[in-house]
């Protein structure tokens, strides 16, 4: 089962055109599964506290920065885990979502937590 279908993925950290270098881009935090999990590991064996917060992220909306918020605040650390489209279909009845999952982790990227 590839990522993708295990409702996680990665993209390209490639920066968007007229970027700069003074300033980090939000992409850089989509990371492959087993990156979140190596630095998930690290972070616990350095005594902090890891919350994972599960999103469709279909339509965007306020509710999901309430979400984020309140889940960045029970821990030191906070990794999103954006679901795939295949998990999104079926929990749609094979509708699919109406925003792909790239575009999605890159909303999601864009939260400041």
């Amino acid at each position: 089962m590839s990522e993708i279908d295990r409702g996680t993925g990665s993209l390209s950290s490639a920066e968007p055109e007229g970027s700069s270098e003074r300033f980090r881009s939000p992409y850089s935090k989509i990371v492959s599964e087993e990156v979140a999990i190596s630095q998930i590991e690290r972070w616990r064996l350095s005594g902090l506290k890891v919350v994972i917060a599960e999103a469709v992220l279909d339509i965007p909306h306020y509710r999901q920065a309430d979400y984020f918020l309140a889940c960045a605040n029970l821990g030191d650390k906070l990794i999103v885990r954006i679901n795939s489209d295949s998990l999104v279909s079926t929990r749609k009845d094979s509708r699919g979502p109406i925003v792909p999952w790239e575009e999605r982790a890159r909303h999601a990227a864009h939260y400041p937590y």
